[in-house]
């Protein structure tokens, strides 16, 4: 019996939580005969929430010492300790998912690469710089010391071989749906005339990820006939400084009233979200996927994105693309997709046919295969 470790110490808050819960669900359902553990930092909230969501499965979890929640501990780990561990459970192969690989594990190993930020010209801190530079670092010796890489969209993969000026090469393994969500066809879709006039984002706060500019876009939107009483819904991890500055931003402009920032909400209340939204919007700068996008499509709601990175690629003809940056832009396209009903039920019946090509399972069976071919 194949047994196959998944390294999620680097796991944190945003989508990486997502990738690593679903691929080690999925690759649980595609290789039955495979022994699976997850190894996570002991003692760290969100990686004990990981483990309680995967607690129905046959999926084990190892945890490695406290240290490693931060950067420095999981480094030594990960150099020093990490092969001993795998040693001591017998694992075959390893999947790296956050695209890291700082030694020689002694097994095949597959790094999945999924973050555009270090790329990409979005900085927010000071130190932003030097972090992004640490971890094209770490990506490149990553890919010398692999067996195999893959990355979340193609656009990332042409980026990451550019920085690296080095052929393409690699998979692309797309993101995709939990099962249990729905993908039904349109006339199963809440109608619109029943929702609330409600616009939604659901992304990690910060100001990359547009929510300055929906606030923005919000103070004009309210300004238009039959948009009068819109609501603006954050849903997503939010520090205490990114809400500071939405709140502050949202007062200025009049609309404090409009803007309901709720940080991240449990799976029902996050269905219900995205079942009662008008519009949902990520005009998001830095995507390596935007696996928000595909949710909404898959609950009927109208989609205005950002024209950026791997969002075009995902969304392709099935949502209103915003030129980056441009806040009247967006107030336009976000003023059609609730306003228009003929354009919001094409937007609707695109993208329930765009979701079909993201399948957790399909995903999750690719990289089995890869990680089959490197044993």
């Amino acid at each position: 019996m194949p047994h196959l470790l998944i390294n999620g110490l680097s796991v944190g808050s945003g989508g990486g939580f997502t990738v690593v819960k679903e691929l080690a669900r999925h690759l649980e359902l595609a290789r039955t005969d495979w022994s699976i553990t997850l190894l996570l930092t002991s003692g760290r909230p969100l990686h004990d929430q990981l483990a309680s969501d995967l607690s129905g499965s046959n999926i084990r979890i190892s945890h490695a010492p406290k240290s490693t929640a931060k950067r420095l501990g999981r480094l030594w780990f990960e150099s020093r300790q990490l092969s001993r561990v795998l040693d001591v459970l017998h694992v075959d192969m390893v999947l790296q998912p956050t695209g890291t690989l700082v030694a020689k594990t002694g097994r095949p190993t597959l790094i999945h690469i999924g973050d555009p930020w270090p790329y990409l010209p979005v900085r927010d801190l000071w130190y932003d710089p030097l972090l992004a530079t640490a971890r094209r670092m770490s990506h490149g010796k990553a890919l010398k010391l692999c067996d195999a890489v893959s990355f979340t969209s193609g656009f990332l993969r042409k980026v990451v071989c550019e920085h690296f000026n080095i052929p393409l090469k690699g998979d692309v393994f797309y993101n995709g749906l939990p099962d249990t969500w729905r993908t039904s066809p349109t006339s199963d879709v809440l109608p619109l005339s029943s929702r609330k006039l409600e616009l939604l984002s659901v992304s990690q706060v910060s100001p990359y990820k547009g929510q300055r500019l929906v606030v923005m876009a919000l103070a004009s939107l309210i300004k238009r006939r039959g948009l009068e009483s819109v609501v603006y819904r954050v849903v997503g991890h939010c520090d205490r400084k990114n809400r500071a500055d939405l709140e502050s931003l949202a007062t200025k402009l009049g609309v404090s009233d409009r803007v309901k920032i709720e940080g991240r909400l449990d799976q029902k209340l996050l269905e219900d979200a995205y079942r009662t939204a008008r519009c949902f919007t990520l005009p998001s700068v830095c995507e390596s996927f935007g696996i928000p996008a595909i949710e909404a499509m898959s609950f009927g709601v109208p989609v205005v994105v950002a024209n950026a990175a791997a969002i075009p690629e995902v969304c392709a003809d099935a949502a209103l693309l915003s030129t980056p940056g441009d806040v009247n832009d967006l107030s336009e396209k976000i003023a059609k997709a609730m306003l228009n009903d003929a354009l919001a039920a094409d937007l609707i019946a695109k993208g329930h046919a765009n979701v079909t090509r993201f399948n957790w399972l399909t995903t999750a069976d690719q990289m089995a295969a890869r990680l089959e071919s490197i044993i």
